[in-house]
C-alpha cells in the first residue's frame, strides 16, 4: 500500500483505492481488456474518520493536474469559484478535481436539491463524461446530496468509511502516542476498547488531552491514569465536576452501573470496557462502556441481551435498596425502542401471535405485548443479579472506592480473582 503508507489502518479501503489508482494511471492496460475505465469517486462517512486525508493521498498519487474545491466563500462567489476551477481543470487535462466536504456546499434549503452549487457540479460532471477529468468527492452524509448527483454514471466508485475497528484503533493510538513520553503501564488495546467506536479525530484528541493533563500535574510522562481521565472527559462530553456526590448518591450510582456491568458480563463475557461514576457536569449517575458487537444487528439474542443490560441498572437498585430507581428512565426508553424495532424493522409478527394479547380501549395489542416483554426482560435481569450478588457487590464497592474501573479489573472480579473486602 505504498501510496497510503502514512495512513494507519483501513487496509480494505487502501486496497480498493490502490486498484483504482492503477486503473487511472495505466488506462491503456485496461482498455486492451475491453473494460470501461471508472469515472469519479465518492468517499462518504462520519466526520473525523480520515476521508479528506485519503482523498488527498489519492489525488497526489495520480499522474495529472490537481484542483481542490472547498467552500470558503458566500454562495454566489462560491458558485463562480466552482465554475472557474473546473473550467481550468478541463483546460489542463488530464486532471483531477477534489470536491471536499461536498455536502456542505449549499445551505439554501433543507434538502439542497435545487441549489446552484449542485446543479453546476452535476452539469460539469456530465460535460466531462468524455473528457479526461476525474472527480473525487468527500461528504459526511450522502442523504443530503441530490439523488440525481449520486446515480450510477456520475460516481461509479463509492466507498463508505466507518469508525476504525478495534485493531485499527489500537494501531492509531499507538501512532499518536509514539512521539510522546509515556509510561510502561499504557495498554494500547485497553485504550482502544475504552474508546470503542471513536473516530480517528477523537482518538487523537484524547491522546493529546492526556498529555495536557499530565503536563498540568507537572508529570514527566503520560500514564494510563492520565489517558483514562482524558477518555472520561470525552465520554462524558463535559469537564470534571468537583462537587462530589453525597455518600448515598455515590452508592446508588455505583450499584446502578454495577448492575449494567454484571448482566452484560454474564450474557456476553469480556464486553464491558469501562465503568465509571466519576463526577462530570451534567451527569448525576455514571456510565458503562460496552463493546459494540459486530453481530448485534444480525442477532435477535444480542438485542435481547442489550435490553436486559439496559434494565439491569433499575433491577440492581430495586434488589439492593428495595426502591424505585428514578435515574433509569433513559435506560427504559432505550429498551423500549429496541423492542419496538422487533416489529417495525424485523417483522416479529412472524414469530408471535398478537391475538394472544387482547387490545384495550387505549392500547394496541403490540403495546400490551411490549409492556409484557419489558417486564419479562426486567425479571430476567434481576434474576441474573440475584444469582451473582457477590459480583454485583464487589464491582459496586470498587466503584465507590475508585470511581472508575476498566476491563482488566472487571474481568478479575467476574472470575473471582480480585477481592476488595
Amino acid at each position: 500500500m505504498e501510496n497510503f503508507k502514512n495512513i494507519i489502518g483501513y487496509e480494505h479501503i487502501k486496497m480498493e483505492l490502490e486498484r483504482l489508482i492503477d486503473v487511472i494511471n495505466n488506462k491503456e492496460k485496461y482498455k486492451k481488456l475491453g473494460v470501461n475505465i471508472p469515472k469519479n469517486l465518492l468517499l462518504h462517512g462520519p466526520a473525523g474518520v480520515g476521508k479528506t486525508l485519503f482523498a488527498m493521498e489519492f489525488i497526489n498519487s495520480l499522474n495529472r493536474s490537481k484542483y481542490i474545491i472547498r467552500k470558503n466563500k458566500p454562495d454566489g462567489e462560491f458558485v463562480n469559484e466552482i465554475n472557474e476551477t473546473i473550467k481550468t481543470a478541463i483546460s489542463n487535462q488530464p486532471s483531477v478535481v477534489l470536491l471536499d466536504d461536498m455536502d456542505r456546499y449549499s445551505n439554501n434549503d433543507d434538502k439542497h436539491q435545487n441549489s446552484d452549487e449542485f446543479i453546476v457540479i452535476q452539469s460539469f460532471i456530465d460535460e466531462c463524461k468524455d473528457k479526461d477529468v476525474f472527480f473525487v468527492a468527500t461528504c459526511n452524509n450522502v442523504r443530503t446530496l441530490p439523488y440525481s448527483l449520486l446515480r450510477s454514471g456520475r460516481f461509479s466508485s463509492k466507498i463508505e468509511f466507518n469508525n476504525p475497528s478495534l485493531k485499527d484503533s489500537t494501531l492509531i493510538i499507538e501512532h499518536y502516542l509514539s512521539d510522546k513520553c509515556i509510561s510502561k503501564d499504557v495498554d494500547y488495546e485497553e485504550i482502544a476498547r475504552i474508546l470503542d467506536g471513536g473516530t480517528c479525530a477523537l482518538l487523537e484528541s484524547v491522546m493529546n488531552e492526556a498529555g495536557l493533563i499530565a503536563g498540568f500535574n507537572n508529570k514527566d510522562i503520560i500514564t494510563m491514569d492520565d489517558i483514562i481521565k482524558a477518555s472520561l472527559r470525552v465520554l462524558y462530553d463535559a469537564p470534571k465536576n468537583f462537587d462530589n456526590k453525597t455518600e448515598l448518591q455515590l452508592k446508588i450510582a455505583s450499584y446502578h452501573e454495577a448492575g449494567h456491568c454484571v448482566v452484560a458480563e454474564i450474557l456476553e463475557p469480556g464486553s464491558v470496557n469501562l465503568v465509571s461514576v466519576a463526577n462530570y457536569y451534567g451527569n448525576k449517575g455514571g456510565l458503562t462502556s460496552q463493546t459494540n458487537n459486530d453481530d448485534y444487528w444480525f442477532s435477535f439474542e444480542k438485542m435481547e441481551n442489550k435490553i436486559k443490560t439496559l434494565l439491569a441498572g433499575k433491577a440492581a437498585s430495586e434488589l439492593v435498596f428495595n426502591s424505585i430507581d428514578t435515574g433509569a428512565s433513559s435506560d427504559i426508553e432505550r429498551a423500549k425502542r429496541i423492542i419496538a424495532r422487533f416489529q417495525d424493522e424485523y417483522g416479529l409478527n412472524n414469530f408471535i401471535n398478537l391475538d394472544d394479547f387482547p387490545s384495550e380501549a387505549t392500547k394496541s395489542r403490540f403495546e400490551i405485548w411490549k409492556e409484557i416483554k419489558i417486564n419479562e426482560y426486567y425479571r430476567e435481569a434481576k434474576t441474573i443479579l440475584f444469582n451473582n450478588k457477590d459480583k454485583l457487590d464487589k464491582i459496586a464497592k470498587e466503584l465507590i472506592n475508585n470511581k472508575t474501573i476498566i476491563r482488566k479489573d472487571i474481568n478479575k472480579i467476574m472470575k473471582g480473582e480480585l477481592y476488595n473486602d
